[in-house]
């Protein structure tokens, strides 16, 4: 796989990644306690929020809470969401970029894009073309010290604080995924 570590340790993602089924079970898994939204705004004081996912979004925006990066892809649970919300996302003030990645395909420009949206100074709302599920699994690796919010269909919404052991099996999980183009 091209896709690399670099000589400062740093995975380089260097072509679109696919999730294999057999990983997709290990990132349906829940890791943490399901939040209700009562805990956004405490949540949301302590950490630097990245949340994926549009329900995960549209939460945090009727709490009153503001992400520094909001992930969407203008579809839940395989449907489309309600004008409402699509309103409520372009409302919230910020840069907007709009990415392709496809259905259980990590894009390299959903990378860069998330990459640069971390150093951004400001918020982030990045539509994506396609399926956004893969981003949380970016952010966890990319974006050390801040909370990756992100829906478990039927279930809630859930957290991972990135960290070095929450960025490690991130990229056990990046290192087996396999190349986009393989799978064509």
């Amino acid at each position: 796989m091209e896709s690399t570590r670099s000589g400062s340790d740093e995975f380089l993602l260097t072509r679109d990644l696919y999730l294999p089924a057999e990983l997709r079970v290990e990132l349906s898994r829940q890791y943490s306690d399901i939040m209700n939204a009562d805990a956004l705004p405490e949540l949301a004081r302590r950490y630097t929020i990245v949340a994926v996912g549009d329900m995960v979004c549209h939460t945090f925006i009727s709490a009153g809470v503001i992400p520094k990066i909001l992930v969407f892809d203008m579809r839940t649970q395989r449907g489309d969401v309600p004008k409402e919300w699509i309103d409520e996302f372009m409302c919230v003030p910020g840069a907007q970029l709009k990415v392709r990645s496809p259905q259980a395909v990590l894009s390299r420009e959903l990378w860069d894009t998330l990459r640069m949206a971390w150093n951004f100074p400001g918020t982030t709302k990045i539509q994506v073309v396609g399926e956004e599920d893969l981003a949380g699994l970016a952010s966890i690796y990319l974006m050390k010290g801040a909370m990756v919010v992100y829906g478990l269909p039927g279930v809630g919404m859930t957290g991972i604080l990135s960290s070095e052991s929450t960025k490690s099996v991130a990229l056990s999980i990046l290192k087996r995924m396999t190349p986009a183009e393989d799978m064509r």
